[in-house]
């Protein structure tokens, strides 16, 4: 569908219009019988339409599809006076090839509405619309970036002195102008760089010899089970370049950890912040046919802890990190604490510890920086 879904996007970017392209296609399959010669389909298109729909094919059956995308700023306002939506942000091509992103507005029960964009390799875009129906997200299709999506963050507009007008409009911006307010000073390791690292301390000798990656469950829908070695999720929310994630682990006894490192090029005071999760792990059945629906079991998410250890120099520090305290929502960044660092090699290892071993409760490793404040 993804791969159906791109073609018919070319096409239209091709300036074929979109409803005619339906109708034709719809007349092909209610008109005619036997086979049509593709030639001569794509010479009554080309006459038609002022486009080398062959090229267009040709091209997308042959694209390696090595695009991946950065996306910021997205956000949705609507204005209760005038029932519009407004839809900002901003988008970058940090593949290898063009890619095309689409923002679907509308949908179940109602006519949607598509806007879609070419993205070169490299090429910075900022977009705005203002429509009559709601969006949920950016979709990259075909791209390299796991998940696809990338949702808006709904903001309040304010007091307008005026309705907004309907509108479409990409327009391309300098790379300085996308980068913008990304602070020099700050360092951030994800769990899919090469400076992060998984250790299992709950590992029999047999599955110690085998070393096999951390198993990939799909999304946090999927999180269920005694999770007693590290696995990995993709979610949209998670800090990443081209895939989204972070791996977690249930609670234990501390003998598993993950870390991360990053080499400080300078000395000075730093800020050090983790990216936590409050998670529970549903309990794994087993579904028979004669099985009737099971009430969930409430959920105790308080008390929860995370400890760190960050290691530089000749020192290391120990953390604790209180969830309670700390974390408002489901998700967030959290401070680890400030200190003194040296330049060269610094760390951060969290543990699975988890002081009242609620095998329900995930620890979640997903991304750590350090902020220079002097």
């Amino acid at each position: 569908w993804n791969k159906l879904n791109d073609l018919w996007t070319r096409l239209v970017l091709s300036g074929i219009p979109g409803q005619e392209l339906k109708q034709s296609l719809d007349s092909l399959y209610r008109y005619r019988k036997g086979e049509v010669d593709y030639d001569s389909l794509m010479q009554v298109w080309d006459t038609r339409w002022g486009t080398n729909v062959a090229d267009v094919i040709a091209d997308w059956i042959t694209t390696r599809h090595e695009q991946y995308f950065r996306v910021k700023d997205a956000a949705i306002y609507f204005d209760r006076g005038s029932r519009r939506y407004k839809i900002e942000g901003k988008v970058m091509n940090v593949g290898n090839s063009s890619g095309i992103v689409s923002i679907e507005c509308g949908g179940f029960l109602g006519q949607v509405q598509r806007f879609v964009c070419r993205i070169e390799p490299g090429e910075a875009k900022t977009f705005t619309l203002v429509t009559e129906q709601s969006a949920s997200c950016i979709n990259t299709g075909l791209s390299a970036n796991i998940p696809a999506a990338f949702f808006f963050e709904h903001r309040d507009p304010g007091t307008l002195e005026k309705p907004w007008e309907l509108m479409d409009e990409w327009r391309s911006i300098p790379v300085s102008e996308f980068m913008k307010n990304e602070n020099p000073n700050e360092f951030i390791v994800d769990d899919q760089d090469a400076g992060f690292e998984v250790k299992n301390g709950n590992l029999s000798w047999f599955q110690k010899g085998r070393k096999e990656p951390p198993r990939v469950v799909g999304t946090r829908l999927q999180m269920q089970g005694d999770a007693k070695v590290w696995q990995r999720v993709i979610d949209a929310s998670a800090c990443g370049d081209a895939i989204r994630g972070y791996h977690y682990i249930c609670g234990g006894s501390g003998k598993s950890t993950a870390t991360w490192r990053a080499n400080i090029p300078e000395p000075g005071r730093y800020r050090v912040m983790g990216k936590v999760y409050r998670i529970h792990l549903r309990p794994q059945k087993i579904v028979m046919a004669t099985d009737l629906p099971m009430p969930e079991t409430p959920f105790d998410d308080s008390g929860i802890i995370y400890y760190y250890t960050l290691s530089f120099g000749e020192r290391e520090e120990k953390a604790e990190v209180s969830l309670d305290a700390e974390l408002s929502g489901s998700s967030g960044w959290v401070l680890i604490g400030e200190y003194d660092l040296p330049a060269g090699e610094v760390s951060v290892t969290l543990s699975d510890k988890e002081v009242r071993r609620r095998k329900e409760v995930a620890i979640a490793a997903d991304a750590v920086k350090w902020i220079k404040v002097e």
